[in-house]
């Protein structure tokens, strides 16, 4: 019997201990995709011995079997960006959750306090990450997290309360100087749950870190890899779906026959249209409004992950795990040519350097909508470009952690006077 591409199933469970192979089975391992693929390399070595002849001689290979491979094995697949309905108000995880995490990023309740008209002050925008505290008595036990990146513009406060909640309507920065008022004290609402890289994530020994998939590409077959991590890009398209492209790498467990699994269901919420972006840009520094101008019609993310694989000469497998050893996030996108009186000027900015905060969203009902914040990305290239016979900037960002300071602490838990920000470049709420 053929292999028809519409019966592939993926399936992808998290490992308590990375390298070591979870089998995905179930219902909640199960992923609805678009065009799983995979791709083996098998350590293969040439001899080049003398041999008085051109012919070439028999390869080393230590794999044994496909039951016993010395091979890496790569897994690629898109997945709809969508929300997960009426759950999310409630803390519970998009199901992206253990992808996300095996691509180096962790996740954090996220509630919004309502800032007050003309709430916001200081001279600056709170930084992503900042610490935050009332000026006047602070969290009932801890200190916050701000993840509002465009004051005074927003008229929402994102925040993270280890604890407790805001006993006053001032809110003020650890760092950067600004203030805000909230609309009230009290506990605030919260509104879902958020993603932002942390370096710790990319530990490759850490539990729950690395994944293990199941791909069946058809009448039972079925790929086995473990200790897999990994990065993603996610393609802003108008009007249609943004879709989120992951690229996995592991190491082969095992290509086997079996049975194709009935435990799976197609549960996805419908994904929103990309439209209606509210895509805004401003300076790092200042209160002045951001940016939320001129035409433009699509946009792309990568999370920028560098992954390799670790060898283990002690294993018969050859390989322990993956591991992330660097990350380049970047944005584009391809906005109006326009003059820059009065408007975000793109010339000036990318040629100044000058670091910018970005925001923009997919969707707007309540459970299937994803917001998403830019600490301090800088144009790394604009170019001329055409759109429907009108010039436009085709423009390049690298995503930075800014000159902020607010996330280099000691060990003891103060701020060490550095003024480098760190695992602060973006943020993804699912709300």
């Amino acid at each position: 019997m053929v292999f028809r591409n519409f019966d592939r199933l993926l399936f992808a469970k998290s490992e308590s201990t990375p390298g070591t192979f979870a089998a995905p089975t179930t219902s909640a391992d199960f992923f609805e995709v678009i065009e799983p693929t995979y791709t083996v390399s098998p350590l293969i070595f040439e001899r080049f011995t003398k041999s008085q002849t051109l012919t070439p001689q028999t390869q080393t290979v230590p794999g044994s079997s496909k039951s016993a491979p010395v091979a890496s094995c790569e897994i690629s697949f898109g997945i709809e960006l969508a929300g997960i309905g009426t759950g999310i108000s409630s803390g519970t995880k998009p199901k992206l959750d253990r992808l996300l995490l095996a691509c180096g990023m962790v996740s954090k309740d996220v509630y919004v306090y309502t800032v007050t008209a003309g709430g916001y002050a200081g001279g600056k925008p709170f930084f992503h990450n900042e610490n935050i505290e009332g000026t006047s008595g602070s969290f009932s036990s801890a200190d916050g997290i701000s993840w509002s990146c465009n004051a005074p513009h927003d008229t929402e406060f994102w925040a993270q309360p280890t604890s407790g909640a805001l006993t006053t309507t001032a809110i003020k920065s650890e760092h950067s100087g600004a203030t805000a008022t909230a609309g009230s004290t009290g506990a605030p609402t919260r509104t879902g749950v958020g993603y932002s890289p942390v370096t710790s994530q990319t530990d490759p020994d850490l539990a729950n870190s690395a994944l293990s998939f199941r791909l069946f590409t058809g009448d039972g077959q079925h790929v086995d890899v473990s200790g897999c991590k990994g990065t993603f890009d996610i393609a802003f398209t108008h009007g249609d779906r943004a879709v989120i492209n992951f690229t996995f790498t592991g190491k082969l467990h095992a290509i086997a026959d079996g049975s194709t699994p009935t435990d799976h269901s197609y549960t996805a919420e419908v994904p929103p249209a990309f439209l209606n972006a509210s895509m805004e840009i401003g300076t790092d520094v200042g209160t002045a409004a951001p940016w939320g101008g001129s035409l433009f019609n699509s946009m792309g993310f990568s999370m920028g992950n560098d992954v390799v694989m670790r060898e283990d000469t002690n294993s018969a497998t050859g390989y322990h795990a993956a591991v992330i050893t660097g990350r380049n996030p970047t944005f584009t996108f391809n906005p109006d040519a326009v003059l820059a009186s009065g408007n975000y000027d793109f010339w000036n900015e990318f040629l100044a350097g000058t670091p910018a905060r970005m925001r923009w969203s997919v969707g707007s009902t309540a459970g299937n909508r994803m917001d998403f914040r830019v600490t301090s990305g800088q144009f790394t290239g604009i170019s001329d470009g055409d759109r429907d016979s009108v010039s436009i900037f085709d423009s390049a960002t690298t995503l930075t952690g800014g000159t902020f300071g607010s996330t280099v602490i000691t060990p003891g838990g103060d701020p060490s006077g550095s003024t480098f920000g760190s695992d602060n470049e973006f943020f993804l709420l699912f709300r």
